[in-house]
């Protein structure tokens, strides 16, 4: 049984271990935000004739998805949870996409 009063050392360990969901999302939003400026900064230095046509368009669609889901984090809209999980769906199947024709490819 506590007495009710807390020490500061107390109160902090508690509030870390109780993440505010929201700061938990624009952190997630601002870390994809570097990789994905890195990721498209790398397909700019490439080359649009480095990936196939299916690959462009969808690369494009997924990225629109993806600045949408990072805009809508920032500003703590309520649809940017589901936006993440749309971004994350369509990066693996993206993904799984480039992988599966890289091996299909004759070396």
């Amino acid at each position: 049984m506590t007495c009710g009063i807390r020490s500061p050392r107390m109160r902090a360990l508690e509030s870390r271990r109780h993440l505010d969901p929201s700061r938990a999302l624009t952190a997630g939003a601002l870390l994809f935000l570097v990789g994905f400026v890195l990721h498209t900064a790398d397909h700019f230095r490439r080359g649009p004739d480095a990936v196939t046509g299916e690959v462009l368009w969808s690369g494009t669609a997924s990225s629109i998805l993806a600045i949408v889901a990072i805009v809508l984090a920032l500003r703590h809209h309520g649809l940017a949870p589901y936006a993440a999980i749309a971004v994350g769906i369509t990066g693996f199947a993206i993904a799984a996409v480039c992988a599966l024709q890289r091996q299909s490819q004759p070396a």
